[in-house]
This record gives C-alpha cells, structure tokens and sequence, in this order.
C-alpha cells in the first residue's frame, strides 16, 4: 500500500504487469497524529495491540510509543517522521490491531504505551481521476481512471483510494515507460493533484 499526505502532490512509481489484474489500494493520511492509549500486546508471530476504541476501520500504518516491557516494540522519535517506518497494522476489531510484526521474542508486555497514525482524510464528498500518458506531452490517452468509469473507487471516511485496471485492459498496454497523475475532486470543485509519477509495463510472458 502507498501512503499519500496532503495537500502536496507525492512522487510515486507504479509498475504494472502485463495480462494481470492493477489495483493497488492508496491510503490517503491527514497531517496530525492520533494517539490512543494501549492496555496489551500479545507475544506472537504477528503481534496483536490491544487500545480501546482506536478509532480505525481498515488496515493502516502505525507507530507505538512509550510501552513499558516490551520497549523493543517501540518505534524512535524520528520514525514518526517517515512513513516507510511505520508498522502495518490490520483491524481486527475496534479494540484491537494486528502488527505484521513477530514479537515472540521480545519482552512480555507490561503497561504502558501508545499507539500513534495520522488519521484517514475523508473521501465522502470528493470524485478522482487519473491519466496515463507516454509522456508529459503527449496528446494520446493510454488509460484514464475515474470514480465515474469504475476504474477509482473511493473509500469516504476509510480515506482508501482504489485503482483498478482489469487483466483484460493491462494485456492491451503496449509501451515501455510513461507518466501519470492522480487527481482529487472535491464536492466544491476544488482539485488537488494528490500523486504523479512514473508507470513501468512488465511484458507479459504466459498468454
């Protein structure tokens, strides 16, 4: 998953396989932090976090701090900072986490701690489209996504952008490298360029 924090356009890479399924699932961040109070981690080969009424709904990137016993768990003041640092965290409940993370041999558990995010921006009133093109001045359009084409989904309070390119479309790509943006809408006509970057075609060997 892909992280995007606004409201500045990020720089990101996709890269799609020839004759297979895109849909990559973006996950759309505010800038300020959450902090729910944590009551438990479990010993195991994924860790599971215990903070009442947490406050996601889907699976999302998270930091722990200030946990007493298990310290190798917590992450470093800089790490909040850095998103590829956080520890990906799926719902379980609204009470729990789990880390993709083997605590089995850390510390047990002994109070304390926090579990950190910045929270999902919401997507209930907002539209999204995107291009692909072979290059920045290119008049064709190679794909174009949209929320109203099915090829965006948009996840409202969820803050989860999904792209989707059927196998069907991506064996139809024929180019080596070319460009995109993606662009956000919102219910008042506002338009942010959330993420731009580069597309990589993989040909397709098996078909």
């Amino acid at each position: 998953a892909r992280y995007a924090e606004g409201p500045m356009s990020s720089r990101y890479d996709f890269q799609i396989e020839q004759g297979a399924t895109f849909s990559p699932v973006l996950r759309y961040t505010q800038p300020h932090l959450v902090v729910k109070t944590i009551t438990g981690i479990t010993k195991s080969a994924q860790a599971v976090v215990t903070a009442a009424s947490h406050g996601l709904t889907v699976d999302w990137p998270v930091y722990i701090t200030g946990v007493v016993g298990m310290t190798q768990i917590n992450s470093d003041p800089d790490d909040l900072k850095r998103p590829a640092r956080a520890y990906q965290a799926y719902y379980v409940s609204a009470n729990t986490m789990r880390l993709n993370l083997d605590s089995t041999r850390f510390n047990a558990y002994t109070s304390g701690g926090e579990l950190v995010y910045h929270p999902p921006f919401d997507l209930t009133s907002y539209t999204a489209r995107m291009q692909i093109r072979e290059t920045l001045e290119s008049t064709t359009t190679l794909e174009e996504l949209t929320t109203a084409n099915g090829g965006i989904t948009l996840g409202g309070t969820a803050g989860t952008i999904t792209l989707l390119l059927t196998a069907t479309e991506t064996a139809a790509l024929d180019f080596e490298t070319a460009v995109y943006d993606l662009e956000l809408i919102s219910g008042a006509g506002v338009v942010t360029r959330l993420m731009h970057g580069k597309v990589v075609l993989v040909d397709e060997v098996t078909r």
